[in-house]
């Protein structure tokens, strides 16, 4: 039998270790510095009122349950029996109390049922004169179309703040979700479906996420990056985005074109929606939806050994030389 200072001491143990994860589950995304992945800081008018709601289901709770412990503390220091003591008196039929504890939650659910009927009209009011933008959900990547501007984008999808901007979400292939927690709630991506999330961000920065539903070998790899920025510069890279693929300025990115267009990239990435669209690749701040960060480095790493780097990707990988590589890399991280 262990004796009860050492049953304690591994009580202890499990109790520390639990309580670091605990901890620890609460630190900061590693997706991004400024970008926690919390629905406890929204960016968005939606995202707050579903916020308060939740305090405030919160605080009813944790006045209902303090009020509960009070109460059965008091029952149980008052009405202690002592030794000797003959049988308590059988108490049955208080019709009072019986009304009064059935009404009183009745009345708790009720005011909550109210509440939450007043944000869910919140979240899926209609807004005048949105930007839409259509999100696909791809094996293992999310495609941009900007409808009525003309272009279409991968990795990460620009809004304006303070413009009200609906995303018409559907799937390519399988059921995704999207879901950037501090915009307030998630959306699923369904095959031939088209589901609505409507948005107005207060706040610039960058806000990332990820697919909430399990879709394959690289769902943990699916990332979102949204991009909130003040209407000025958010027209100033729709107005970036618009402009065609810029033409090489170099012999080396010539040559890179031209490695391009006669491989296998181009039957993919240009003109079909199998890849994503490179026509701005360059400005773009990742590689395979999150994976990796865009840089000439790891741009080379990816098409040379895109399945060590991403496992399950439907990109083939390549057996460039270091010469064809090097150019090819400076055609695509010369379109800006």
């Amino acid at each position: 039998m262990v004796p009860r200072p050492a049953r304690a001491v591994r009580s202890f143990r499990w109790l520390l270790a639990a309580f670091s994860l605990l901890i620890l589950g609460a630190c900061k995304s590693p997706l991004g510095a400024d970008s926690p992945l919390t629905t406890l800081v929204p960016v968005s008018t939606q995202g707050r009122a579903i916020y308060h709601q939740f305090v405030v289901v919160c605080i009813i709770s944790t006045l209902v349950l303090a009020l509960v412990l009070c109460l059965v503390a008091w029952v149980l220091l008052h009405y202690r029996g002592q030794p000797g003591d003959p049988e308590p008196e059988q108490v049955s039929n208080n019709r009072k109390l019986e009304i009064l504890w059935t009404s009183i939650p009745i009345l708790i659910l009720l005011g909550l049922f109210v509440y939450m009927f007043h944000t869910m009209r919140t979240v899926d009011a209609n807004q005048a004169n949105p930007i839409v933008i259509t999100v696909i959900g791809h094996q293992w990547w999310w495609e941009y179309r900007y409808s009525g501007q003309g272009f279409d984008t991968a990795s990460e999808v620009h809004i304006p703040v303070n413009t009200p901007v609906t995303l018409k979400i559907t799937s390519d292939d399988v059921i995704h979700s999207f879901w950037v927690p501090q915009l307030g709630w998630k959306q699923d991506a369904i095959p031939g479906r088209t589901n609505t999330m409507n948005l107005t961000v207060t706040r610039a920065g960058t806000f990332d996420g990820t697919c909430a539903e399990f879709c394959g070998t690289e769902h943990a790899w699916m990332r979102i990056r949204v991009i909130a920025q003040p209407l000025d510069q958010f027209n100033a890279w729709v107005a970036q985005q618009k402009q065609p693929a810029v033409q090489p300025a170099t012999a080396l990115e010539r040559q890179g074109q031209q490695i391009f267009q006669s491989n296998p990239c181009a039957s993919c990435h240009v003109g079909s929606n199998t890849a994503p669209n490179l026509t701005h690749f360059g400005s773009r701040e990742w590689i395979g939806s999150g994976v990796l960060d865009n840089t000439p480095q790891n741009l080379a790493r990816w098409i040379n050994h895109v399945k060590q780097v991403k496992p399950g990707a439907l990109m083939p990988s390549f057996n460039f030389t270091q010469s064809e590589l090097n150019a090819l890399v400076a055609y695509l991280e010369g379109q800006k």
